[in-house]
């Protein structure tokens, strides 16, 4: 851990120019979270004990304008700062959001855990993607006319592995390849057959494509298999899901990147490990199945995230419209966690730095207004 070189001051106000927010039309049809009281907290270190770290000057001035704009919001605000004899310490940190209000007020948040009794007859309803809002004619879009598609099922492996078959992985990879085709994409699928999936071939796979990466606009990467908080499974060994991505650092810089990873977060070892890399490559978006220590579930007929993605893309294809990646993964993540099970609680998760709109679908000139 370093301080890193301190950062020259600057001007507010230049900061700020050109920064625009995305301005949001007829919001009311889209499901959201009902807040009606706000708690924010808001801590700043500005000196350390350990060695190494310098002062965050200038820190003070971001803490102060902070609590004044969420006062603005008419936010509940508290601010923590350190003084002489009482430090921000982890401990005191710690201590303090545990007691805060949000912790307290846990009647208030929104229950997802709903028992079912036949979770395969009922996994289609009540699911329906958002409707597409208007969006502001200025606001900055992916160019998106060509798609490519990777998608890896991987059922079977090596007897050293000790890993049982995916039963029922063969529906998910059949139907995600024929839902993409009726978008019009370049849809690539591999399973272990006729030829073994090792990691070998899967990385040379990826590395072929993105070889070719001036022939698409964007890339939709996913890979079904086991796995653990670190690792994914190929058909004779498992690698880390930081060497996958790190195929992708200095690529498609400029292209949207959608990594879906199908695969159980349970670890082999202590959960204090690494939860996710950290993301390295620009305008990417990785989806994991499963929050860390959760499985990513499975039946005969397929997997809860991919099932879900199916239904989301069989969608889009009756509707003949497109929709912001971020809005579908949403739906996605409350439908399958809605649908968990006592005692088999799965929550997907996303991590992403995309700097623009990113749409999959049909194109429709009506989505921009």
């Amino acid at each position: 851990m370093s301080s890193g070189n301190e950062e020259k001051l600057y001007d507010i106000n230049k900061w700020m120019e050109g920064f625009k927010l995305s301005k949001l039309l007829n919001l009311d049809e889209k499901e959201s979270y009902t807040i009606n009281r706000c708690k924010v907290m808001i801590f700043n270190h500005n000196k350390f004990k350990i060695q190494g770290l310098d002062e965050r000057k200038g820190s003070i001035l971001d803490r102060d304008d902070l609590k004044k704009k969420f006062n603005n919001l008419n936010y509940d605000v508290q601010t923590h700062k350190e003084k002489p004899g009482d430090e921000l310490t982890k401990e005191k940190l710690f201590q303090t959001i545990g007691e805060g209000e949000i912790a307290k007020n846990t009647d208030e948040a929104p229950s997802h855990a709903n028992p079912l009794s036949n979770l395969d007859a009922e996994w289609e309803e009540n699911f329906q993607i958002s409707k597409q809002q208007p969006l502001d004619k200025d606001t900055e879009t992916y160019p998106t006319e060509n798609f490519k598609v990777l998608i890896f099922n991987h059922k079977e492996y090596s007897k050293d592995l000790l890993l049982v078959q995916r039963n029922g992985s063969e529906n998910d990879i059949n139907d995600l390849g024929k839902q993409f085709n009726e978008l019009k994409y370049d849809v690539q699928t591999y399973t272990d057959k006729p030829d073994r999936l090792t990691k070998d071939k899967l990385f040379s796979i990826i590395k072929e494509v993105l070889k070719n990466q001036e022939k698409f606009d964007a890339l939709i990467l996913i890979i079904m298999t086991h796995g653990d908080i670190q690792e994914l499974a190929a058909y004779d060994q498992t690698y880390k899901i930081k060497d996958l991505l790190d195929l992708f650092k200095d690529e498609m810089i400029d292209k949207p990147k959608l990594i879906i990873l199908n695969a159980c977060r349970i670890p082999k070892t202590d959960i204090s490990t690494e939860i996710f890399p950290e993301l390295k490559v620009e305008n990417c978006m990785v989806v994991y199945a499963a929050y860390p220590g959760q499985p990513g579930n499975r039946s005969t007929k397929g997997s809860r995230l991919v099932r879900s993605l199916r239904i989301a893309l069989r969608q889009l294809v009756q509707l003949r419209e497109k929709r912001l990646v971020l809005d579908i993964f949403t739906d996605i993540m409350r439908h399958v966690s809605t649908k968990s099970i006592p005692g088999n609680r799965q929550m997907p998760m996303v991590a992403f730095n995309l700097e623009k709109n990113f749409f999959i679908g049909i194109d429709n000139d009506d989505i921009v207004q």
